[in-house]
């Protein structure tokens, strides 16, 4: 794991030291911006706007599996099934900034297997039904220009159904059985907290320079001076409240593009419009610029009722701080990281440990491959501990790839690589880590895996 923390340390240093370079090129085209422009990204203020998506997520497997050793059969089939309905509002003025989203996940997965040696047989199936539902809510109201209270609470609730039968004959006799486990949980977490910084949401003003980008190549003119694309930023802002309300969008959208560019349409042929058109279709993913920290008072409740009659609940009350850094080192990669932690005290009774606490890094990636695919990585180490008597802790490592493609203006097909390192101070720590109880069976625990995801925008909006 220390080549996993020095990799990470270089790739961020390395990170920092390329900001230097600050906006040098377009990704679809390779084009220079113009130094006199750059300051678009950082000191520009949007009016108030905001935008909202809503999009289903689709992804399956189907598996297989037998082996034959000494005469003994074993045959596994599976099947996997996971859909996701997401909700996502977000709005932004210099006074506050409001997001909220929320999302549905059903998992099913059906298995059935047969074992068969010489003494006896066994048939049996095994089903799960997973539901789990997050609502998410962030409020930042500004009362000076950096300064700001924030109000913050991520909700989760799950339900677990795990149904299993099997039918055994050995030596002529037979034995049925049937089981039935449901479990129901409940996690709100709440933060009341202060903090200094602003991070912006600045996709708008991508949209204004890839729109800049595609007018150069059509009439061959010099950029579009600041205060243009100042105002064409700001319209881009607007597009969604344009596509609710006219059956022809762009249209209206067009005719309250800057003077200097209306001047420019009625010269261009239809498929120069249509061209121009695509700026509105572009994949630039989220993009932020700012800094900003934040921290205060942190409340963490979990319910957890089993269908065999046993509860557990947990109470915490503690303090938080969270740092969050955006930078947008050119037109086609963006850097991000979070610096976070917790301490907390358990108010409720009977529970194991007196204190818990974590707190991690993680860096955020983002590159624009082309104006139709996204690449995603995502690094980041986190710690948990837990103090009574005796001090436990768990250390996590992960990484995350995303492949996203679009393959259309609505449909996306996402590639994820996933690792995951975790180890413990014992084999048997039961502590309260990353929003959950956690209960490793080893005292170190690696996974992986690959998992396709289609992903259909009802509405897109700013990505």
């Amino acid at each position: 794991m220390k080549t996993f923390q020095i990799f990470a340390l270089i790739f961020l240093f390395y990170s920092f030291a390329a900001s230097q370079d600050q906006i040098d090129s377009l990704v679809s085209l390779n084009k220079d911006i113009d130094s006199t422009k750059k300051h678009l990204l950082y000191d520009y203020r949007l009016p108030d706007w905001g935008y909202q998506r809503l999009y289903l997520d689709f992804y399956g497997s189907i598996s297989g599996k037998e082996t034959l050793k000494d005469k003994d059969l074993r045959d596994r089939t599976g099947l996997s099934i996971n859909f996701r309905p997401s909700y996502f509002s977000y709005s932004e003025s210099e006074e506050e900034i409001f997001s909220i989203s929320s999302s549905l996940s059903s998992y099913y997965n059906y298995s059935k297997g047969e074992d068969d040696d010489f003494y006896s047989s066994r048939d049996y199936n095994s089903s799960v039904l997973n539901l789990n539902y997050n609502l998410n809510l962030d409020i930042r109201r500004y009362l000076k220009s950096n300064s700001f209270l924030k109000f913050s609470t991520q909700n989760y609730f799950r339900y677990y159904e795990r149904e299993n039968e099997s039918n055994q004959i050995n030596s002529g006799n037979q034995y049925k059985s049937k089981s039935l486990d449901i479990i129901r949980e409940y996690q709100p977490s709440i933060q009341f907290g202060t903090g200094y910084g602003r991070v912006r949401n600045i996709t708008p003003v991508f949209r204004a320079l890839r729109f800049n980008e595609r007018l150069k190549n059509i009439t061959h003119i010099d950029d579009l001076t600041s205060n243009d694309l100042a105002e064409l930023a700001e319209l881009f802002s607007k597009k969604s409240i344009y596509n609710r309300i006219y059956d022809r969008p762009e249209k209206y959208f067009y005719s309250q593009l800057p003077k200097s560019v209306l001047s420019k349409l009625s010269e261009m042929q239809p498929w120069e419009i249509m061209y121009l058109g695509e700026a509105f279709n572009e994949i630039t993913g989220d993009r932020f610029e700012g800094f900003d920290v934040n921290g205060g008072l942190l409340i963490n409740y979990e319910k957890r009722d089993y269908s065999n009659g046993v509860d557990t609940e947990l109470f915490l009350l503690g303090l938080y701080f969270e740092q969050e850094y955006y930078h947008n080192i050119n037109t086609s990669y963006q850097i991000g990281t979070n610096f976070f932690g917790s301490v907390s005290k358990t108010i409720n009774e009977n529970t194991p440990y007196d204190y818990f606490g974590k707190g991690g890094l993680q860096i955020f990636n983002l590159w624009n491959l082309t104006d139709r695919v996204l690449l995603k990585l995502d690094i980041g180490l986190e710690s948990g501990f837990a103090s009574s008597e005796s001090w436990e802790r768990v250390d996590e490592y992960f990484a995350d790839v995303n492949f996203i493609y679009f393959i259309e203006n609505n449909l996306s097909l996402n590639t994820q690589i996933s690792y995951n390192f975790t180890e413990s101070t014992s084999d048997d720590v039961s502590i309260y880590y990353n929003g959950s109880y956690y209960n490793p069976y080893y005292e170190e625990d690696k996974s992986w895996g690959i998992q396709l995801n289609l992903r259909y925008y009802l509405t897109r909006n700013f990505l």
